[in-house]
């Protein structure tokens, strides 16, 4: 069977370098798996699942129930003109990457040769000047669309309760024991941002919230997300600090994490972005892209998009030229 495969750029470099990777299975889903290995978690994935910086899009055919968690997954890269036998057995996908062959031995029964096989870059485009009244019209645009698209569980009715953010809700966040926890840490963090404090304390934040990736980790990417796109210089000690305390979240928003201070970020995000570098489209090619990254997950998306709207409110837009950039 002909089909196509899409890698993360990172992996395809590895790859292309060293020929091969050797990872174990960490944790299986109907529609993706995540596999340890040196370069951190590698995410394989079939539609309609998006890509992220560390990620290989398979064919819908593949059943990842059927594999074992710590069972040994190998990634090899041969000449296709000179095929070793023992690496292509009945239960290995092949694919084709420039006059190479690409070997994931699964363990599910399927063998598929690609047609091609594709590079997805994790990394944002540098943004495209904006003129102040097309940021404070960016700003009304999100604030209006996370306002109609509230979300349980997620982080947005705390922020609601700062009155800078000019954001308002119906939500209350639960468990009230939870929000009280969080209240003052969140205060310090906020007044950390507005200060760009290059010591900010991040121990109480990362790791807050429900899920894979807790709300907070999301908020965070998001907010790198656009010190990134803009060349605000206070990307790097932000990133610092995410890098030191990442250890305490979940495996999955750990990897998510120091992709984002690595300025990777998953596929949903980069389209934003696109759309975002170019000012004078319609509402409605906007609010496409924000569906999008809304859609991720229960509140991960929705918790991503409120750390790039603090982003805009806190940070304003860096015109590019202004940042030294030596320091990135």
């Amino acid at each position: 069977m002909m089909t196509k495969l899409i890698l993360a750029q990172p992996i395809y470099d590895q790859l292309i370098q060293h020929g091969s990777i050797t990872a174990t299975v960490h944790s299986v889903f109907n529609l993706a798996c995540n596999l340890q290995s040196h370069l951190g978690l590698i995410s394989l994935l079939t539609k309609p699942k998006k890509m992220n910086p560390c990620a290989i899009l398979l064919p819908q055919e593949v059943n990842f129930k059927l594999l074992v968690i710590g069972s040994k997954v190998e990634l090899r890269c041969i000449n296709n003109t000179d095929i070793d036998p023992v690496l292509s057995p009945s239960s290995v996908i092949e694919a084709n990457i420039d006059n190479l062959i690409l070997h994931i031995n699964l363990g599910t029964d399927a063998t598929i040769v690609s047609e091609q096989v594709e590079c997805f870059s994790p990394s944002l485009s540098a943004a495209l000047p904006i003129t102040p009244s097309l940021q404070s019209r960016l700003q009304s645009h999100i604030a209006h669309f996370l306002q109609r698209n509230q979300k349980p569980l997620g982080i947005y009715p705390l922020l609601c309760l700062h009155t800078q953010f000019n954001i308002t809700t119906h939500l209350v966040y639960q468990p009230e024991i939870m929000a009280e926890y969080i209240t003052p840490h969140l205060q310090r963090f906020i007044a950390d941002l507005v200060l760009q404090n290059s010591a900010i304390e991040l121990r109480s934040i990362i790791g807050f919230g429900a899920g894979l990736t807790p709300s907070m980790d999301d908020l965070l990417v998001g907010l790198l997300s656009w010190l990134d796109f803009s060349q605000h210089a206070y990307f790097c000690p932000l990133a610092q600090a995410v890098k030191d305390n990442a250890a305490q979240t979940t495996d999955v928003s750990k990897a998510m994490l120091l992709h984002a201070t690595s300025k990777q970020y998953n596929e949903e995000i980069i389209e934003l972005y696109a759309c975002l570098n170019k000012p004078h489209n319609p509402d409605a090619a906007l609010n496409a892209a924000l569906d999008v990254v809304i859609a991720y997950g229960h509140s991960s998306g929705h918790d991503t998009l409120c750390g790039i709207y603090l982003g805009l409110i806190l940070f304003g837009y860096v015109p590019i030229g202004v940042v030294d950039k030596a320091a990135y």
